[in-house]
């Protein structure tokens, strides 16, 4: 299917098949990223090692600011 016959196709597609549409492209997209997937591997081999979260991550799923603490 050439481009050309993709666009005619999307055009025919109600707004919920185009948001997921949007949704399915958005979320490949950075897979493809050479970057994206180097990041990846270095998040994952953090968490391995026991860095499952950041502190500021962890402060924010509490629902608490660095000043809080002081």
């Amino acid at each position: 299917m050439s481009v050309a016959e993709l666009k005619k196709k999307v055009r025919t597609l109600s707004s919920a098949e185009l948001n997921e549409l949007v949704s399915y492209i958005h979320c490949l997209a950075p897979k493809m990223d050479d970057a994206w997937k180097a990041e990846m591997f270095r998040r994952k081999d953090e968490m391995a090692a026991g860095k499952k979260f950041s502190r500021e991550q962890v402060l924010k799923m509490i629902g608490l600011r660095e000043n809080d603490l002081k």
